[in-house]
């Protein structure tokens, strides 16, 4: 909560961790539409899209489809080399400033980033809007790195609540089903004393 003229990015930080895992299932799902043979890359670097969110791809997936874009520039024809250059730069930007340090080149990647991002003619998205505008504009203004303020540390609670307790303790309920608010209070309760005690 804030005034009227609190800024939203004042309280809260640009989510690194999200805005990378949907700017790359959008460049890629751009590029599967263009090209459907780009599989092949992700069976040759291993990584397979996960059952949620639409078949995203989890950070680890992600950093890696970045670092291995050679591999793709290799096995591509012409017609993805603009798919090439917009994922080098975004691993720039991963690499700029969504680290613990920021390099002060990262305003420089984050404007060639959107020149490329808009060559795609793919609409701006609210997740690159965010970056293209409000990550500098954050960073700028607090004159540290996002991932001083990563949700990461959050999504690892998350992940391992939803294996070790909701999954393995018998508390797992649909939505729709009438014991899971109840189900999910006990989950909360379990899980809490287990790891606060």
């Amino acid at each position: 909560m804030g005034d009227g003229c609190t800024l939203i990015l004042d309280i809260c930080a640009p989510p690194e961790l999200h805005l990378m895992q949907d700017i790359v299932k959008l460049i890629y799902d751009k590029m599967h539409k263009e090209c459907p043979g780009v599989s092949l890359w992700l069976e040759r670097i291993h990584i397979k899209p996960k059952n949620y969110h639409h078949g995203t791809f989890v950070d680890n997936d992600c950093l890696k489809r970045l670092k291995n874009t050679d591999s793709l520039q290799q096995m591509a024809d012409l017609n993805i080399q603009k798919y090439v250059h917009i994922l080098r730069a975004l691993h720039l930007i991963v690499t700029s400033c969504f680290g613990m340090k920021w390099d002060p080149q990262y305003k420089t990647y984050i404007n060639e980033f959107k020149d490329l991002f808009i060559d795609l003619g793919i609409s701006i998205t609210p997740k690159v809007h965010i970056l293209t505008e409000h990550v500098p504009e954050f960073i700028e203004k607090h004159g540290l790195s996002l991932d001083w303020y990563s949700e990461q540390a959050l999504e690892s609670v998350h992940y391992d609540f939803l294996r070790n307790c909701w999954e393995k303790q018998g508390f797992k309920r649909s939505l729709v089903h009438p014991d899971y608010a109840e189900n999910l209070m006990k989950a909360v309760i379990v899980y809490s004393l287990k790891n606060i005690l």
